[in-house]
Formats: C-alpha cells, sequence, structure tokens
C-alpha cells in the first residue's frame, strides 16, 4: 500500500525483473515521483545522458539496458493511480513522433475513464 507496483506488462520482462518495479509512495525527487506530482507525461530520449539523482537507482538496477522511457502518469481525482511506463533498448529508435504521443495519451485516457467508472 505504500509503494507503487509493476503489476501488467506487454513485452518480453522477465518475472524477476517485474518484481524489481516498485518504488515508495514517498516523495523523492527523481523522473518518477515528478511525473507524478506534477501530472505530466516525461520522456527521456538518453537515459545515460540524465542525471543520478533524475533516475533513481532502483530504476537502472531494475533495467540497465533501457536507454530511452516514456512515462504517462495515471491521476483520478488528484489521486495518483499509477504510471504507464514504456522504453527503448540500445538498438531501437528512441524518437517518438507527436502522433505516436498522442496515441499514447488516447490510450491513458481511455483506461483512465475505464478505471474511474468502476
Amino acid at each position: 500500500a505504500d509503494q507503487f507496483k509493476a503489476s501488467l506488462y506487454c513485452g518480453n520482462l522477465k518475472p524477476e525483473t517485474m518484481a524489481q518495479l516498485c518504488f515508495s509512495k514517498n516523495y523523492a525527487a527523481d523522473v518518477f515521483h515528478l511525473s507524478l506530482a506534477q501530472k505530466a507525461d516525461v520522456f527521456i530520449q538518453d537515459v545515460t545522458l540524465s542525471r543520478e539523482t533524475t533516475i533513481p537507482a532502483w530504476y537502472r538496477k531494475a533495467l540497465p539496458d533501457a536507454c530511452a522511457f516514456i512515462l504517462l502518469p495515471l491521476i483520478s481525482n488528484n489521486s495518483k493511480v499509477g504510471l504507464i511506463y514504456a522504453d527503448w533498448k540500445e538498438d531501437q529508435t528512441r524518437v517518438i513522433r507527436p502522433r505516436e504521443f498522442s496515441s499514447l495519451v488516447m490510450l491513458r485516457d481511455y483506461l483512465m475513464l475505464g478505471l474511474v467508472k468502476r
């Protein structure tokens, strides 16, 4: 109850990696908490260029081969429900076109509509 934990995924994550994808709900000055606190969609194009304090140690340990990622916060009535997360590996294109980004935002918005109606 005091942590955000990964619960659903698409792709090729291993179960042991999923177990590492969790962080405290207590605020820390990192990109995950900032995204939630500011209700801000975030795209980190190059993890290696980001400051150590921006990308938390738990993330770097769990996903060392992720070179870029996107965060879309899930907020309902000022309650932080979670995040949609997607990443890119070294050999993948790390560019997101406006239309692709809009599609991800629309996916998040539809997901939130479904969660709110529960």
